[in-house]
């Protein structure tokens, strides 16, 4: 695998993070400007329609980190199984660690086994092969 292909692989095993943080922020921006609104004990068409925008980019940012994220589990998982640098029970760890835990091992397994390890790869190891 390349390096270009390792160092893309690493930005997109933090987006999930990155993504739900500016996703919490999105929330708690909204909440907060709403029970500020409603201080008055009722509130205004003029407020959904001036929040209409960050209730939007929330919603497409949800839309695009679960498909990303979807997206890169699959990929890691099938990168896991088919790493030929790791024992079989290796590889069945970090394909359950992938699906019940997603992003936040993306980036752990990611350093680990993508981008810290010289030997990752999909071709058959010479001992492999039986004669």
């Amino acid at each position: 695998m390349s390096k270009n292909t390792k160092v893309i692989l690493g930005i997109l095993s933090f987006l999930p993070i990155v993504a739900g943080v500016a996703m919490f922020i999105f929330f708690f921006q909204f909440f907060i400007a709403l029970i500020q609104e409603s201080g008055s004990g009722q509130v205004s068409p003029d407020f959904i329609e001036d929040e209409l925008g960050s209730i939007m980019m929330f919603s497409f940012l949800v839309i695009v980190t679960s498909i990303a994220s979807l997206g890169l589990m699959v990929t890691f998982i099938i990168f896991s199984i088919k790493d030929r640098s790791a024992s079989e029970n290796q590889q069945l760890l970090w394909a359950l660690l992938l699906f019940f835990m997603g992003p936040i091992v993306f980036p752990i397994y990611w350093y680990i086994r993508i981008w810290d390890n010289p030997d990752f790869g999909f071709e058959k190891r010479f001992t492999d092969r039986i004669d």
